[in-house]
């Protein structure tokens, strides 16, 4: 009995040792057809954003362009069996923007911004070869925010922008994957009042699974 007890410890590290580990991918689209879908991060110091906002005054529109400071944001997606995309996730988190004082007259600051994929869309997909694709499709995002103009808050909810055009590039292999994103829009994406107006939003992105 001693014995027993004595070798059962060694007998479960032995075990242990012998179990047959995960398989690893051996491509891009490999891993990207498994059940669960891939989670990529926005890489901050290769990407950008820039997006024109509008304010109404008695002499006409007057626009500003704003840089997009981006916080974080990721990209989720796996391959379906016809190898289309299907991109499950999509959001962006964007650090205070000050409004320039032209726009409306006076200070004035967008903050708690944040991009949400809403529904889910319709992703053409295109190998090159198991390691390299690109993909298009139209999204709809919704955007929700924070507005302050001279020191007062307004918080805005969620505003379902109109469907825009993403680009994805995708490289990499088997234990990491790469992709660049486009998001690139111009006309009217939304509309205060006929006050203030956003559009020309610009977004290039880096994102990866080497986070």
């Amino acid at each position: 009995m001693r014995c027993l007890i004595f070798l059962a410890p060694v007998l479960a590290a032995c075990a242990a040792s012998h179990a047959p580990e995960a398989p690893t991918a051996t491509s891009v689209k490999q891993r990207l057809t498994r059940r669960t879908p891939v989670k990529l991060l926005v890489s901050l110091p290769d990407s950008s954003g820039s997006l024109t906002a509008s304010h109404y005054t008695h002499d006409g529109w007057i626009d500003g362009s704003l840089m997009v400071p981006l916080a974080n944001g990721e990209l989720d997606a796996k391959a379906v069996a016809d190898g289309n995309l299907d991109v499950t996730g999509f959001s962006i988190n964007v650090n205070p923007i000050d409004v320039p004082p032209e726009v409306f007259g006076k200070p004035a600051t967008l903050k708690d911004l944040r991009l949400v994929l809403n529904g889910t869309p319709a992703v053409t997909t295109t190998w090159t070869d198991d390691d390299n694709a690109t993909a298009t499709a139209m999204i709809s995002l919704d955007l929700s925010w924070t507005i302050v103009v001279d020191g007062n808050a307004s918080p805005l909810g969620a505003q379902h922008l109109a469907p825009l055009p993403i680009d994805i590039s995708l490289t990499g292999d088997g234990e990491e994957i790469d992709a660049s994103v486009g998001v690139h829009a111009t006309g009217e994406l939304w509309n205060w009042a006929d006050l203030v107006k956003l559009k020309a939003l610009d977004l290039e992105l880096a994102a990866t699974t080497a986070y």
